[in-house]
């Protein structure tokens, strides 16, 4: 899942940071695939150099950049190009533009994580992780969150434009869709405590604006497709009563209509494709029993098993949307939650858990 936070105060604006973006992928490209060559080793090595150094001149003369990397001489240590160049960026170039320029080059060594035999997928992963890291020494006043950004590159699309739409994508909030049913005809719920703690919960976190609360309450089946065009989550969350046999919303007379998870399901999945929805958080008794195909669905879903109580069943989510709030990922939110409101060791109602379609952090 896109994580909260990953960029910092970071901003990606194409027309402003794609050169550097450029820069930091064409300078490793250089590095890794040239700097260890010598000149006999390997026939017309000198001429790649010359035409990888081109095109990184021909970036920096179209975006008036006041540098320019020396000819190539043969017999000379050629990774002093990365480490002059990256001493340019350090010194001359804003932090920002610095910043941008690491995230190319680990954007980079991922893309030949794909390429490469699979045995160097580890270092190529490390590098990258490394470049990340540099950021929050090197750019002063920028702080990113690396594993977290490292997580989001690794499970997306590593191409010019992928990548372009994905930095711009991680500037935007992440929607939580707040679905809401608490029928006539069940025990009534304390929904709107519940609604009231979690806005609480993501105010006082670390990264404020990075997310947006949408509400959908008193819900009926047909709200919930029209809701989600509308809003187009990353995180829905359901709270209302469920059971065995599925979710239960309200009717046109307010009373429980229960949806079957099969059906949900498919609802899910074409959210998933089309609105990049990326989680759900079902705040209901027995959901657990409809969180594996649930997760087939969107790939994470936190569920609780048997019956629960309201007072526990708000502060494991208060506590779960205030670490998303403090930028941590989806898996360990449900950890921090887990452990802070004291439910690893206990035997009551509630017993929240993590469905995974498949494991998406390293």
């Amino acid at each position: 899942m896109a994580q909260a936070g990953v960029l910092g105060n970071l901003e990606y604006r194409e027309e402003e940071h794609g050169w550097a973006l450029d820069l930091g992928q064409q300078s490793a490209r250089y590095d890794l695939l040239s700097g260890s060559l010598q000149d006999d080793q390997v026939p017309g090595i000198t001429e790649s150099r010359r035409d990888m150094v081109q095109h990184m001149n021909d970036i920096l003369i179209t975006n008036r950049v006041r540098y320019r990397i020396p000819d190539i001489i043969p017999g000379a240590d050629h990774r002093q190009v990365g480490d002059d160049l990256l001493e340019f960026m350090r010194r001359d170039a804003t932090p920002t533009f610095l910043a941008f320029y690491l995230i190319g080059t680990a954007v980079f060594y991922l893309s030949m994580k794909d390429a490469a035999d699979s045995k160097y997928d580890s270092e190529m992963i490390d590098l990258a992780l490394n470049r990340l890291q540099n950021i929050n020494v090197r750019c002063p006043g920028v702080q990113i969150q690396p594993r977290g950004l490292l997580n989001v590159l690794l499970t997306s699309e590593i191409s010019p434009i992928g990548i372009r739409l994905l930095l711009a994508n991680l500037n935007k909030p992440l929607v939580i869709l707040l679905v809401t049913a608490d029928p006539v005809d069940e025990a009534p719920l304390r929904l709107l405590k519940e609604s009231r703690q979690l806005m609480k919960a993501l105010q006082a976190a670390n990264l404020k604006n990075a997310f947006k609360i949408e509400q959908l309450p008193s819900c009926q089946p047909t709200d919930l497709s029209k809701g989600m065009r509308l809003y187009k989550p990353t995180i829905l969350h359901f709270s209302g009563h469920g059971s065995q046999t599925g979710l239960a919303f309200e009717g046109p007379d307010g009373k429980a209509v229960t949806v079957n998870p099969k059906r949900l399901a498919g609802l899910l999945s074409l959210a998933s494709r089309e609105l990049d929805l990326k989680g759900v958080f079902m705040n209901a008794c027995d959901s657990q029993a409809h969180a594996s195909i649930i997760a087939e669905a969107v790939g994470e879903v936190v569920a609780m098993k048997g019956e629960l109580g309201d007072e526990a069943a708000i502060a494991f989510a208060q506590e779960f949307y205030g670490c998303l709030g403090d930028g941590l990922p989806f898996e360990q939110s449900f950890e921090w939650a887990l452990e802070a409101s004291g439910l690893s060791d206990t035997v009551g109602p509630l017993r929240p858990h993590l469905i995974q379609a498949e494991r998406r952090y390293v």
